[in-house]
């Protein structure tokens, strides 16, 4: 099996398609591999961005209720630059790119419906982006994470509860801020205990 030429940074599976994706900063290059055979089915080279996070579309099953009617075989690829590229692991195309700030992408999240995706940049800002009706891929609201953190860096989880519609932000402060996903309107700060509690 063919590899890497330095170190693997990020690795995502899509049970969908039966592939796996694999990233490495270090020769700026994503492959797709198929995931019972771990044969190469394609590679996509960055000459001149290294590839930083990899995610594929929620595959999972949502439970009781709910329905995912976005279920389909798109990937995103975050890079150093702040750059985003989609990619269709049907097609073995890039379907969509686009820069969002000029900030390396530390993470991204799709929402569990794959209605949403959430891009995490360092300099502290999450772009929710908007897959769920044309134009897709429309950033539809920009969220400043940083002023949720004590320090930029810190422990940071983005969520997208389909049962709730909501989008919580949990910083490393210990404090959770909840966003509609019809009006994207944020509500106030709150403990995460508090929370928690709440839920039980």
């Amino acid at each position: 099996m063919r590899s890497h030429m330095g170190h693997v940074t990020d690795v995502a599976s899509n049970r969908i398609t039966n592939k796996v994706v694999t990233i490495s900063s270090d020769d700026y290059s994503v492959k797709v591999w198929n995931s019972e055979t771990m044969e190469q089915l394609n590679e996509f080279i960055s000459e001149n961005d290294k590839p930083v996070r990899v995610v594929c579309q929620n595959s999972e099953p949502l439970g009781e209720g709910i329905v995912n009617e976005y279920k389909d075989s798109l990937l995103a690829v975050g890079f150093e630059s702040g750059f985003l590229r989609i990619i269709d692991l049907d097609e073995m195309s890039v379907v969509h790119e686009t820069l969002l700030y000029e900030s390396p992408v530390m993470d991204i999240d799709f929402s569990l419906d794959n209605r949403f995706m959430a891009v995490f940049h360092k300099t502290g800002q999450i772009v929710i982006i908007n897959k769920e009706k044309p134009p897709i891929f429309q950033p539809v609201k920009n969220i400043d994470y940083e002023q949720l953190m004590i320090t930029v860096g810190e422990t940071h989880v983005g969520l997208f509860d389909t049962s709730t519609k909501q989008y919580r932000i949990l910083a490393g402060s210990g404090k959770l801020k909840h966003y509609n996903l019809k009006t994207w309107k944020g509500e106030a700060l709150q403990k995460y205990q508090v929370l928690r509690e709440q839920l039980q």
